[in-house]
């Protein structure tokens, strides 16, 4: 039982389980709109962990044209951890001193650079440039084409530089993106031009699976809903739940099977170390009911006498119990407080054993016992 309870345990590790936002038919996860009441949900649930959440924005370097498109030729991606930078790791950053990855967590206007873009312009890490940021936006749900509208001029620090694009292994068919920014001042701009804002993905891992169904009630209170693949309406919203949970389940049923039918087991064999302890002690003291009755016809009462055998009885259960328990860490390892539970149980079932086969034996009269002993 105590095997399979570590092992329940230790399954979330084992089998984590991811979950990402989709489109209600699932063709789309990358480039979907979340809305952000369901972001600070996410953020703010105890059951989601290491949340990547990305959105998409278009800049140009110091000014836009609106005659001339060209000039509005950056793609910038707001990331809230390097997680979600499409498996770009922070080693692979050369950082200026004092910056780590942990800038993306926050609101600063700080930025990280591709390295053609670095060298192309002939930039300094901690060089100072202006972006003038344009949103994308949809015409209605299940409009997917993207449309652009201006957002906010910022000016952002270089707080380092990568190879962004050879460095992307996750494939999401979107153009990789010249600057990174951090998640939280892309949504400040959004507040503070008073433009609805909306995440573009959102993939987390499951913080308790062994209580996946208060997390999907919690999912649904903040308007996620279930996959309808075979839907011939075609929504753009990103506010559809997919958790890769199959495998979990099935491996979280069989253990919980496992130790519910071990569990089942156990007053049976709780009742069957009893019987045990009935008969081996039955067995043992039958050759000695003349030194019961000799003792008895002494004036011992029978209580003294009962006792005078229960001690004997008694250190023989806690040495087989102590070498039992010793036996069992050596072969199964120790499970602490089970370990001693469980020994503590068997010995008082035994002994419970020894003590009805004791009251038995000198329930028998004091003569009839020396007459049977001739």
């Amino acid at each position: 039982i105590a095997n399979n309870i570590e092992q329940l345990h230790a399954l979330p590790e084992a089998i984590p389980i991811t979950a990402y936002l989709s489109n209600n038919t699932g063709s789309m996860r990358a480039q979907v709109d979340i809305r952000e009441d369901i972001v600070q949900g996410l953020e703010n649930s105890a059951y989601v962990r290491d949340l990547d959440l990305t959105v998409r924005l278009k800049a140009g370097l110091d000014e836009v044209d609106p005659d001339n498109w060209n000039t509005l030729n950056l793609f910038l991606c707001g990331i809230n951890r390097i997680g979600a930078a499409g498996g770009i790791d922070e080693a692979s950053i050369v950082w200026n001193t004092g910056r780590d990855a942990s800038l993306f967590a926050g609101t600063a206007n700080l930025c990280v650079v591709s390295r053609q873009l670095f060298e192309q312009n002939g930039w300094q890490l901690g060089e100072k440039i202006r972006l003038c940021q344009y949103y994308y936006y949809r015409g209605g749900r299940q409009n997917k084409e993207l449309f652009m509208a201006p957002l906010e001029d910022v000016t952002y620090e270089i707080a380092g530089y990568a190879d962004l694009i050879t460095d992307r292994r996750e494939n999401d068919g979107l153009t990789p993106p010249d600057i990174l920014v951090p998640f939280g001042s892309v949504r400040a701009s959004h507040q503070r031009q008073g433009i609805r804002f909306v995440a573009h993905s959102a993939s987390f891992t499951v913080n308790d699976p062994l209580h996946l169904n208060d997390f999907k009630q919690e999912m649904k209170a903040l308007g996620l809903h279930s996959l309808t693949p075979l839907s011939t309406t075609v929504s753009c919203d990103g506010d559809v739940l997919n958790v890769n949970d199959s495998v979990f389940i099935s491996t979280a049923t069989r253990l919980r099977q496992l130790i519910d039918t071990a569990k089942a087991f156990y007053p049976v064999l709780l009742a069957l170390i009893v019987c045990v302890g009935y008969l081996v002690t039955l067995l043992l003291l039958q050759s000695r009911r003349q030194e019961m009755a000799l003792l008895r016809s002494i004036g011992l009462n029978r209580r003294r006498c009962f006792f005078l055998f229960f001690r004997e009885q008694f250190l023989l259960t806690v040495c087989g119990v102590l070498a039992g328990s010793l036996a069992a860490v050596l072969l199964h390892g120790n499970y602490g407080a089970s370990s001693a539970l469980t020994a503590c149980t068997v010995g008082i079932c035994y002994i419970a054993g020894n003590c009805l086969a004791l009251w038995r034996l000198l329930k028998v009269s004091v003569m009839e016992a020396l007459v049977r002993t001739q």
